[in-house]
Order: structure tokens, then C-alpha cells, then sequence
């Protein structure tokens, strides 16, 4: 693989989701390559510093195991009216039908657990595809990104913004291949450093470390809406 093909599966490659060839023949570049042993290095940092930052999300054992019966006397209700249809040959009232589906619809539209159920099987099955299209390896990689990269920056308690300044300066002063920036507040213990254009995920890794483990920082983390 050429050092551009590389760049472009390497957030796949951290996150063990590419086929055993693919991985082989990442692997043999890798050896070879000390700039992509780096961006490999940095995205597990980065990877990591992300999933401490995902809240927990915990599931009712209980609640799972009402929807899911639910589900089962609805779908046996469907059946046995499907095997009277069959027998009797006789036109099923629509009214009937409609009334019948409203009657067990709570067991699809309770909102709460419905998205709960989504979040823990969808999500995980969506992040796992194996056969990405090639422009979402463009996206994720280092290069061709267009959109601002911003790190969120929680304090534990309130902080003024010249501080903030002053800490990312000393941070980001010594980590060469940074673009431009700026700081913006959202309140008096959140910040946002805004850079113009997404850096390298070595220099990205580096940054998040240091901002962790500043005195006063609860958490520094690749913003969700906009670092993606």
C-alpha cells in the first residue's frame, strides 16, 4: 500500500475494523514508515481520550425484557390472525385490522427505551462496518478536511478566559504542525478551541493529553459536533 492509502484506512486500522489482508498489508507500510507510526500513535491517544468521555449509558435488564414480550404477544396475535384469514377465507375488516395494530402499538413507541435500544445495537453495527465507501476514508483522514477541528475544554470550576489562553498557549506553543486557533466560551467552566483546519492525529493525541492533565481541566475532548 502507498503511503497515501495508508492515511486513509489508518482510523479503521487503530480500531481493529479492516480485514486481516488489509491489516497485513497496513502493517508491513507501518514498519517501514515512522510518520505513520506516529499518526497511529496519536489516534490511539486520541481514541482513548474519546472514550473516557462518553458517558454511560446504562439498560434496564427489566424494561428490555417487558418490550421484548410484548413484542412476542403482538407478533402471536399477527400470526393468529393470519392462520384465521387462512382458514376461514373470509375479507378481514380494515377497520379491525387498524384497531387491532393500536392496540399493541405502545410496544413501539415507548420513546425512552426505543432509543436506548438503539444506541447500544445500531450504533455498534453502523461503527463496524467492513466495506466503507472511500469517500468516508477521506474524511477521517489527516488530510482534505475542511471543516474546523474543535476540542472542548471543561474546567472544574469557573475560569477566565485569559487563563484559558494562557494554558492552550503553553500547550500548543510547544507542539509544532498546529494551525491557527481561537477560544471561545460557552460558559464559565466550558471553553471551545477552535483551530482553522484539523491537525494531524500525532499532534491532536499530544494536545489532548496535556490539556487532561492541566491542573484545574475535568476533561479536554475532540467536540462531537463539529471534530468529526
Amino acid at each position: 500500500m502507498t503511503h497515501e492509502e495508508v492515511q486513509k484506512v489508518l482510523p479503521w486500522y487503530a480500531n481493529k475494523r479492516l480485514d486481516a489482508d488489509t491489516s497485513r498489508r497496513v502493517e508491513t507500510h507501518l514498519a517501514a514508515c515512522a510518520l505513520c507510526r506516529g499518526d497511529l500513535e496519536g489516534l490511539n491517544v486520541t481514541l482513548a481520550a474519546h472514550d473516557r468521555a462518553l458517558p454511560d449509558r446504562p439498560v434496564s435488564e427489566a424494561r428490555l425484557d417487558a418490550l421484548f414480550a410484548r413484542i412476542d404477544r403482538h407478533e402471536a396475535q399477527r400470526r393468529e390472525a393470519t392462520q384465521r384469514d387462512e382458514r376461514g377465507g373470509q375479507d378481514v375488516n380494515v377497520i379491525a385490522r387498524v384497531m387491532q395494530w393500536l392496540t399493541v402499538r405502545p410496544a413501539f413507541v415507548a420513546g425512552s427505551l426505543a432509543a436506548v435500544l438503539l444506541a447500544v445495537f445500531m450504533a455498534p453495527v453502523m461503527f463496524q462496518a467492513q466495506d466503507p465507501l472511500p469517500q468516508e476514508f477521506q474524511v477521517l483522514s489527516t488530510k482534505g478536511a475542511q471543516a474546523p477541528f474543535v476540542v472542548r475544554v471543561q474546567f472544574t470550576t469557573a475560569t477566565e478566559q485569559s487563563e484559558v489562553e494562557r494554558a492552550v498557549a503553553a500547550i500548543v506553543g510547544g507542539a509544532a504542525g498546529l494551525p491557527g486557533y481561537r477560544i471561545e466560551q460557552r460558559s464559565p467552566t466550558d471553553y471551545a478551541v477552535v483551530f482553522d483546519s484539523k491537525p494531524s492525529v500525532a499532534v491532536a493525541g499530544q494536545m489532548l493529553t496535556q490539556l487532561g492533565a492541566t491542573p484545574n481541566v475535568a476533561s479536554a475532548s475532540i467536540d462531537g459536533a463539529a471534530g468529526r
